[in-house]
């Protein structure tokens, strides 16, 4: 079952338009490295394209080589536990480590961010008591990979 997030994501932006299906292997290689939700959203949709939000999902080997000049020399990324599952078209890639979770490379400025691995600066004011948070986990971490419109 798709993911309550991934759910209001594809209601809101629809469901883009898929370029393929994922075969029984490809299915199982991301059942093995990411998280349940986003695989869940592979399987419905496959490696779509949104022409509107101009990112594509793409096959998680369709990338390593490139995942593996990005990472070589990484000690935390390694390219055989960050995987790359989806491009913009900036240059923007969205990745997903085994270890640090949603990792974002840019091509065109040579960056890469993580949050568990370098902290933001600024942070949120904390959030009132009566509100109850729930846990974060990949799953509800990996709803990232979904870019929002400007627009908001």
């Amino acid at each position: 079952m798709l993911d309550e997030n991934f759910g209001h994501w594809v209601s809101e932006h629809g469901s883009g338009d898929a370029t393929s299906g994922l075969t029984e292997a490809q299915i199982a290689f991301a059942s093995q490295h990411l998280p349940e939700s986003f695989v869940a959203f592979l399987k419905l949709h496959g490696y779509a394209h949104f022409s509107k939000l101009r990112w594509q999902v793409v096959d998680l080997g369709a990338f390593r080589h490139l995942g593996a000049l990005i990472f070589k020399n990484d000690p935390e990324l390694s390219n055989s536990r960050t995987h790359i599952v989806g491009h913009s078209a900036f240059g923007d890639l969205l990745c997903w480590s085994e270890e640090y979770w949603m990792t974002s490379v840019s091509l065109l400025t040579y960056e890469i961010g993580n949050r568990k691995l370098a902290k933001p600066i600024i942070s949120a004011p904390p959030i009132p008591a009566k509100y109850k948070r729930k846990p974060v986990d990949a799953n509800r971490i990996s709803l990232g990979y979904c870019p929002m419109t400007r627009s908001r």
